[in-house]
C-alpha cells in the first residue's frame, strides 16, 4: 500500500503520486534506449537556465520545497538537477535500462521520478516530511540530508526523496520487482504521463502492458 501522510498533506495544497509496479529484467541499456536518451539530451541542451523555471512541474516541486521549509536552490529536485547538468553540457550518467527510462521520463516531463526495488521495501510506503535533519546513504553520495522535502518511508525508515534516493532500494541488475513513482505537486492530470511511462517500459524494457499495475495516490 502506498499512501500520503496527513502531516505533509496539510502543508501542501497539492500532492499526489503516479505509481507503476512491474517486474523487469534490469540490464545495461541497449542502443535503442541510449539513442532515445541521447536525442532528448541533445534537444534539451539548447535550453537556457532560465527556461527550466518555465517548466510547470519543476516550479511546482520548487514551490513544495519552500512550503516545507527547504531551499529549492540548495537542495534541487532531481528533474531540475538533471536539466541543469544537460544545459551545462555535462550529460547524464547512463545506469541501466530501468533507471535510464526513469530519467528520460523525468527530463521529458519535468516531474521528478524515482524507481525502487520492491524486495528491499519493508511494508507500506508513505510519503511524508522529516522536519529535523536526518540522513541516509545516497546513490553515489556519502550522505543525503532528506529533511524538509517530500520523502518516501517504509518500515525501515526513509528510502527515497525528490532530491536523491538511498542505496538501500536502488535499482540493481537482475530480475526484480520495481515500483516507479512520479512525484506531482499540482492538480495536473497525471494519467497521460503514466501512460507515456508505461509505453516506454513496454517498448524499451520488454514488459507486457498487462503486467504493469498503475494507479494514482492522492491525499
Amino acid at each position: 500500500m502506498v499512501y500520503i501522510a496527513k502531516s505533509i498533506a496539510k502543508e501542501l495544497q497539492y500532492v499526489k503520486l503516479g505509481i507503476l509496479e512491474y517486474e523487469a529484467e534490469i540490464r545495461e541499456s541497449d542502443n535503442e534506449i541510449n539513442n532515445l536518451l541521447n536525442e532528448k539530451i541533445s534537444e534539451l541542451s539548447n535550453m537556457k537556465m532560465e527556461d527550466i523555471r518555465k517548466i510547470n512541474a519543476v516550479e511546482d516541486t520548487r514551490a513544495a520545497y519552500k512550503l516545507l521549509g527547504n531551499n529549492p536552490s540548495k537542495y534541487r529536485n532531481a528533474a531540475e538537477a538533471m536539466l541543469r547538468r544537460i544545459i551545462k553540457q555535462k550529460g547524464l550518467y547512463q545506469i541501466n535500462n530501468i533507471v535510464d527510462i526513469n530519467n528520460y521520463m523525468s527530463i521529458s516531463s519535468g516531474y521528478t521520478v524515482g524507481s525502487y526495488m520492491l524486495e528491499n521495501i519493508d511494508g507500506d510506503v508513505c510519503l511524508d516530511v522529516q522536519k529535523e535533519d536526518a540522513y541516509y546513504d545516497g546513490i553515489g553520495k556519502e550522505k543525503v540530508n532528506y529533511s524538509k522535502m517530500p520523502v518516501l518511508f517504509d518500515g525501515k525508515g526513509a528510502f527515497g526523496s525528490t532530491t536523491s534516493d538511498s542505496q538501500r532500494t536502488m535499482v540493481k541488475m537482475g530480475n526484480h520487482k520495481i515500483i516507479s513513482v512520479i512525484y506531482c505537486f499540482s492538480n495536473t492530470e497525471l494519467n497521460a504521463v503514466i501512460q507515456e511511462y508505461k509505453k516506454l517500459l513496454v517498448q524499451f524494457a520488454g514488459i507486457h502492458d498487462e503486467e504493469i499495475y498503475e494507479y494514482i495516490v492522492e491525499k
